[in-house]
């Protein structure tokens, strides 16, 4: 109850701020947030719009996974608009307001009024960013009994974990595994992080590389990259009490 109590006195000391200029106090929303029927993870961003125009002091940044605004949390706060401003820069009585999670609309609207607390549950649906892939092997040739590492670098605007990872050799594809846990940070996997896995065996041959992954809701794939070369090795047999000895050769 007493963090309730500091929670909502709070909200009426910034309010206080802008009675004396506006007459107005600002408005506060919390809620849940719902993205493909699962809660959204931390880092999720809401955007607030009235008319059309982007309400940029009241963008938020969910700090727990599929809430917002719920105590020690900030509320999502939605100023008034400053009538000594030409530009619309806050909500006035009636408004509509739109949210947008991660920039795609959300199913629901809220109605804006002076000091107003609202629960307002956002859900949207098709509301998926792919993440983005980009990798390399190493070391670029080698042999059949090589070790070659494949890395990718996997970053994804939603904060979205891993859902699956491979990497596909010349059509031969290999799972890449690892922590693909939920986002613990605001920026976990928007900041990308790096996967890999060691494949040996390859066959001689000169091959191409391309890595494939989700974000457990949409499925994308990075562009081919070169490599790697695996040559073949040849036995010569020498004299009875000689090494045996192998040279590298390409295949045409």
């Amino acid at each position: 109850m007493r963090d309730y109590i500091y929670y909502i006195t709070g909200i009426l000391i910034i309010a206080g701020i802008y009675t004396t200029t506006s007459q107005l106090m600002p408005a506060s929303y919390y809620g849940s947030i719902t993205r493909e029927g699962v809660g959204a993870p931390i880092g999720t961003e809401i955007t607030v719009w009235i008319d059309g125009t982007e309400m940029t002091t009241s963008r938020y940044v969910s700090r727990t996974k599929g809430t917002y605004g719920y105590y020690p949390d900030p509320g999502l706060i939605v100023l008034p608009d400053n009538p000594d401003t030409s530009e619309k820069d806050g909500g006035g009585t009636g408004d509509t307001l739109v949210f947008k999670i991660n920039g795609f609309g959300a199913d629901q609207t809220a109605v804006w009024y002076s000091g107003n607390i609202d629960e307002v549950n956002l859900t949207c649906n098709n509301c998926d960013n792919p993440p983005t892939l980009n990798g390399s092997v190493s070391p670029a040739t080698g042999y059949r009994n090589t070790s070659f590492t494949f890395t990718v670098y996997y970053s994804d605007q939603d904060n979205d974990a891993p859902g699956w990872l491979n990497v596909d050799v010349s059509g031969t594809p290999y799972n890449i595994t690892g922590n693909f846990s939920d986002a613990t940070t605001q920026s976990e996997y928007k900041d990308g992080k790096q996967y890999s896995v060691q494949v040996s065996g390859i066959s001689p041959g000169t091959h191409t590389s391309r890595f494939s992954g989700s974000d457990g809701f949409v499925a994308t794939s990075s562009t081919v990259i070169d490599g790697p070369i695996v040559y073949d090795r040849s036995i010569i047999n020498l004299n009875e009490g000689w090494n045996l000895i192998s040279f590298p050769f390409e295949p045409s």
